[in-house]
């Protein structure tokens, strides 16, 4: 049996911190499921990023409705380490129901200062739109146990 396959289309992103001494930043996200993780292109010189592209994630069989799809956007530095613009975490069932449809997702930062804070600061939005095909057969998590998601049109990537 096939594991379940999670297309994310990221779109854009608004308002995204300035890393970059220009008041800038070379955007680019990390997402990731189940042990599955995708990246976008860099997008030079920007706040205000426009990607238009997929990343498609095949999560473990074990991944639940429950389970999380971190994101996480970074500053793409030429020296150095790459410099985080803020995380976001949605559960996969957030997004069931929605399939297909764009959402916008706040991304944002602890403050370090304090373990115990539970305030967020604003570090901008972005803009996704996720599809899950899940296998034609049920299996042993509840993943499995939901009928099949809507097909694909074809300009979508398909499943190899």
């Amino acid at each position: 049996m096939s594991n379940p396959v999670l297309y994310i289309k990221a779109i854009r992103g608004r308002n995204l911190v300035a890393a970059d001494s220009n008041g800038k930043s070379d955007p680019y996200l990390i997402i990731a499921c189940g042990g599955s993780e995708g990246r976008t292109k860099v997008v030079k010189k920007t706040v205000n990023p426009e990607w238009d592209s997929y990343i498609t994630l095949y999560p473990s069989k074990s991944t639940t409705y429950d389970s999380k799809i971190s994101i996480e956007a970074f500053d793409e530095d030429f020296i150095g380490k790459d410099d985080s613009l803020g995380t976001a975490s949605v559960r996969i069932a957030d997004f069931m129901g929605k399939e297909g449809v764009t959402s916008w997702i706040p991304l944002s930062r602890r403050e370090r200062w304090s373990c115990r804070s539970r305030s967020l600061e604003s570090r901008g939005r972005l803009s996704l739109r996720p599809r899950l095909l899940l296998p034609s057969r049920a299996g042993p998590t509840p993943m499995y146990q939901q009928p099949v998601a809507p097909s694909y049109p074809a300009s979508q990537p398909q499943q190899q």
